[in-house]
């Protein structure tokens, strides 16, 4: 499925973004999905922040790759913090973390 090019420069997600020396972590100033992904765009279509800032700072996302955090910082927009990798890959890396909703435990149902 073929999505609309919002084009950002790298700059543009650093400017609008408080870095936490601590972590690191670039935290997204502007509107935010209701799940906590930061949100830029434009009147007629919102993407995930995360998501242009890989593109704009590391290249386009390969088709059936997501981007995660390292950091676990939902609203985290550097790319130093950003790769790509499976949806698979992604919920091996939240188990290991211990960060589901309860559901699961080592790939086992929970209960």
């Amino acid at each position: 499925m073929s999505v609309p090019v919002i084009e950002k420069n790298a700059a543009y997600f650093e400017e609008r973004s408080h870095i936490i020396s601590e972590s690191g972590c670039w935290v997204w100033q502007l509107n935010c999905f209701h799940d906590g992904y930061g949100m830029y765009g434009n009147k007629f279509y919102k993407a995930r922040a995360h998501r242009g800032s890989y593109e704009a700072h590391k290249g386009a996302i390969p088709d059936g790759m997501i981007v995660m955090h390292t950091c676990d910082v939902r609203c985290c927009v550097n790319p130093d913090h950003l790769e790509v990798g499976t949806n698979s890959d992604n919920m091996r890396d939240m188990m290991s973390k211990g960060r589901g909703n309860g559901q699961f435990k080592l790939g086992r149902k929970a209960g």
